[in-house]
């Protein structure tokens, strides 16, 4: 890898708990019914090792409270993961 620069193009969180509650119960998803089940989709142009992990930690800080949304500029401004 020539430099470790990554562009994030899109990080879309998604509530789908709720959606798959209206699943009957046949279908083979239905297992998946809770209502605190999201998936998050991140687009870049790469990834480098530990990143989507580090991605995903911070944004489970912020459900859950720990963080604020704001928090999130100042990780990004510090360059260093640690503090992710």
């Amino acid at each position: 890898v020539r430099t470790s620069v990554r562009t994030i193009h899109k990080i879309r969180v998604q509530k789908v708990g709720e959606g798959l509650a209206k699943l009957p119960k046949t279908h083979p998803l239905h297992f998946l019914v809770h209502p605190n089940l999201y998936v998050i989709t991140l687009e870049a142009n790469g990834f480098l090792k530990q990143m989507v992990r580090n991605i995903i930690g911070t944004v489970v800080q912020v459900g859950l409270g720990r963080l604020k949304p704001s928090d999130i500029e100042k990780i990004m401004k510090a360059k260093d993961r640690r503090k992710a």
